[in-house]
């Protein structure tokens, strides 16, 4: 029922609803890109219950306000901190917790991109009848604030919304 440990599964995203609140705006935004995962064991679980997915790319983008906005994974996922996991076996069913370290840019005109960073990880959370999913919705677990490298006290921008669906796009 779970894919096989090794196997990298590549899913399409789209988020049409996004809200990214920056600059005293909140942005309206419909994302569109793509995630890789690699599939690793669970040392917790057996492998016929649970795997973990380490994401070894993720990269989606939106246009608004005369700006490129890029959401993309911040660095390689060191610690494969995804889960798929078996939580019925007939007919199957998965939760799929998705879990995403990640900067947002700002490309305007020629300028030098505005860079943030997330001060903690995105999480999409989903149940799902199949894997790889098949158009099925995830839903951001929590708001996601954002801060400047050189600020990581001050939060300059907020995540708000990022319900996606992935697969099958």
């Amino acid at each position: 029922m779970l894919p096989p440990i090794g196997a990298e599964i590549p899913c399409s995203m789209y988020a049409p609803s996004a809200k990214l609140e920056y600059a005293g705006s909140v942005l309206a935004l419909e994302f569109k890109g793509q995630m890789k995962q690699r599939v690793e064991p669970d040392p917790s679980q057996p492998p016929s219950k649970s795997v973990n997915l380490e994401v070894i790319g993720c990269k989606v983008r939106a246009e608004a306000d005369g700006m490129t906005v890029v959401v993309e994974q911040n660095d390689t996922d060191v610690v494969a901190a995804s889960t798929l996991a078996v939580i019925q076996s007939f007919p199957p069913k998965f939760v799929q917790r998705d879990v995403l370290p990640f900067t947002v840019a700002f490309h305007k005109g020629d300028d030098e991109p505005v860079v943030l960073i997330a001060k903690k990880p995105m999480v999409l959370v989903a149940e799902i009848v199949r894997y790889p999913p098949d158009g099925d919705l995830y839903r951001l677990e929590a708001p996601v604030e954002l801060v400047a490298s050189d600020a990581p006290d001050i939060v300059a921008g907020r995540l708000t919304a990022f319900d996606c669906r992935k697969g099958g796009l």
